[in-house]
């Protein structure tokens, strides 16, 4: 049920605007679309938004509709706003709605080589997915890629409750996927095992 296409912006905020930036992103529907508004949860100043796209076309009455909601925000930026498209390529552990809805969203990226993005995306089914379908931790995850992006790569939407370094110990720490991370790492990701981040948001109800 994950949304095909996804717009995703993000934001980083001025600290002393951080309340009132942050009031004005969590209501910032958008009529026709499905939206979710997240605040990083060890980054506060960092707020992330998930716009699903029915088709290729939506995006430019999604950014035609934006404007006075970016006039309304851009006195609070302290960076510029950052957005990319991405495309549903696995849905693993399906969620309830287009766009993850529980209280927390792990996003993890990597970049993987044109090279060997066919060897990848094999062995990520029987290593990555296969971890994931197992852990009940997690509440939904999906597999997008970059479809217009600065920064392309893969990236997967992870949705979850709860305490973060729990969750983090439980399904991401084990021995088992540190052993995946270090194969990735050496194989498939550019740069090594440093090309992964993480970021952890935190979904909060308007």
């Amino acid at each position: 049920m994950s949304a095909s296409l996804i717009l995703s912006s993000e934001i980083i905020v001025h600290k002393e605007a951080a309340q009132d930036a942050w009031d004005l992103w969590k209501n910032g529907e958008i009529a026709g679309f499905h939206r979710e508004a997240y605040r990083g949860e060890s980054e506060p100043q960092r707020f992330l938004e998930l716009i699903a796209l029915p088709t290729v076309e939506s995006l430019f009455s999604v950014l035609e509709g934006r404007q006075e909601f970016v006039r309304n925000m851009r006195n609070t930026l302290a960076s510029d706003w950052h957005q990319q498209v991405l495309t549903l390529v696995n849905e693993v552990k399906p969620g309830e709605a287009p766009l993850p809805r529980a209280g927390k969203l792990q996003l993890r990226y990597i970049e993987v080589p044109l090279s060997v993005q066919d060897e990848y995306l094999a062995w990520r089914e029987s290593t990555i997915f296969d971890v994931v379908r197992n852990a009940p931790q997690v509440s939904s995850f999906a597999a997008y890629h970059t479809l217009l992006s600065m920064q392309p790569g893969v990236m997967f939407l992870s949705a979850f409750e709860g305490d973060t370094v729990s969750y983090s110990k439980d399904v991401f720490e084990t021995e088992r996927y540190q052993e995946i991370v270090k194969q990735a790492g050496s194989r498939f990701i550019a740069g090594g095992e440093n090309g992964l981040y993480t970021r952890v948001f935190v979904r909060e109800e308007s």
